[in-house]
């Protein structure tokens, strides 16, 4: 057994964890942010087609759901 060997076997074999552990973490966002950004149009389309909110709601709505999938997004990424 050849030390340096092994230590640069385990120096590749952990750069590609991370590697796929970014990837997974990554489309783990993307999936969250379009999940919510389908949970946006069907509260949009919803209110359009007379879904019965307070005036003002469809917007505060709309800007919690754009901020909470910009967190989502950013928190995976970081």
């Amino acid at each position: 057994m050849n030390p340096v060997k092994d230590i640069e076997y385990a120096r590749r074999t952990l750069d590609q964890l991370r590697r796929s552990q970014f990837r997974i973490d990554l489309t783990a966002g993307l999936l969250r942010a379009l999940a919510l950004a389908v949970l946006v149009w069907t509260v949009g389309t919803g209110v359009e087609s007379g879904l019965r909110l307070p005036p003002g709601t469809r917007s505060l709505l709309l800007a919690g759901m754009a901020l909470l999938s910009v967190a989502f997004l950013l928190f995976t990424i970081i």
